[in-house]
């Protein structure tokens, strides 16, 4: 009778694990078949374009495209640079499918796409193909385009006029009022206005002379005319006329006394100018092809920076001309640059409140 009880009892406990057994090999296998799944959904699924990604042949868009980042959050950001290194970059909404993005800029921008090999190929409507790779040591956004704060700001009395160079002249922020042609000195204190210098021309760049000499200059543009101006600034009297550059000289900036570099807005060209006074003509050391419309300039330190309008960028000007650095200032148009010895003023157009506003800054 014992050995009977012994033989069910191990009868028993040998069913029992049998059925444990093919309850763990059917969890085993439920298992198996979500990671089965799990792969074939990774296989052929939208989320195989979001990363970041390092452009290999194409442009995007716009000119000067280097990395691709299509995000989680239905966005997506394009950094570019030229070969000058002016950097850019374009941040905007997308939807995903399994064989096209969406771009969402001005209107939808349908852009194909097909995946193999880790290699992301993508095929605009009316332009060649873009060929991606995965980046192996993509940049960070944020560091790509640095963003600037407000420290200060305040109107600017030039309301009507956005593309306007300024200059400051040791105690006030100067700027052009093209229209009524005459040039404001600002309290960069309170934004009032404490001066007014009468002027011929449609001043939309000013800038006076780096130099510790009593006569300094101011420097003014005039409207689309191919020259700019020298004025003796204590006096306010003509001292010479420019040879023809380019039209639309909307940036001026003072490297030293007899060098100043120029922007031509028409030309897309930065000039490193070299005058002779009132004596012999002038002559241009030095041209930069740009691949975009130069606004306002300011030196400082060896530094050239240059506005676009939607950034501003320093330049090294010593061994070989290069942008180094680019800034946005977010909702803002960047028009004119200052430096006041210690803060850079920047001349701005505030989309949010639609105004022309003087902005002090952490460039």
């Amino acid at each position: 009778m014992k050995t009977l009880k012994n033989n069910k009892r191990y009868e028993n406990l040998s069913i029992t694990n049998n059925v444990i057994f093919k309850a763990i090999l059917l969890v085993l296998g439920i298992i198996m078949l979500g990671c089965n799944n799990d792969d074939d959904k990774v296989a052929t699924n939208k989320d195989l374009v979001i990363g970041k990604w390092q452009v290999d042949s194409g442009n995007l868009l716009t000119s000067g495209t280097k990395y691709i980042y299509i995000n989680n959050d239905n966005t997506i950001n394009i950094l570019t640079e030229d070969e000058l290194g002016f950097k850019g970059e374009v941040s905007t909404k997308v939807s995903l499918t399994d064989d096209q993005i969406t771009i969402t800029l001005e209107g939808p921008f349908i852009v194909k796409y097909t995946f193999k090999d880790d290699i992301l190929t993508l095929q605009p409507p009316t332009a060649g193909a873009i060929v991606l790779s995965r980046a192996v040591s993509p940049p960070d956004v944020t560091n790509w385009v640095k963003e600037l704060s407000i420290l200060e700001e305040g109107a600017a009395p030039w309301s009507d006029t956005r593309d306007i160079d300024i200059a400051y002249d040791g105690t006030y922020i100067l700027g052009g009022d093209v229209n009524d042609r005459k040039i404001f000195k600002v309290n960069p204190t309170n934004f009032n206005i404490e001066g007014i210098i009468p002027t011929i021309h449609a001043a939309s760049s000013v800038e006076i002379e780096k130099s510790d000499a009593s006569l300094k200059q101011l420097f003014q543009s005039d409207g689309g005319r191919k020259v700019f101006l020298s004025y003796i600034y204590s006096s306010n009297t003509m001292f010479y006329e420019s040879i023809d550059l380019g039209r639309w000289i909307i940036g001026l900036a003072s490297v030293e006394p007899g060098y100043l570099w120029v922007a031509s807005q028409s030309e897309s060209k930065l000039y490193l100018y070299k005058s002779n006074g009132s004596l012999t003509p002038g002559e241009v050391v030095h041209e930069i092809p740009l691949d975009f419309k130069p606004l306002g300039l300011d030196y400082q330190d060896g530094y050239l920076y240059v506005s676009d309008r939607e950034r501003i960028h320093k330049c090294q000007t010593i061994g070989g001309f290069k942008a180094i650095e680019s800034y946005k200032l977010p909702n803002h148009e960047i028009h004119g640059v200052a430096f006041d010895s210690s803060s850079f003023w920047l001349n701005t157009y505030n989309h949010n409140e639609g105004k022309v506003k003087l902005v002090k800054t952490n460039l």
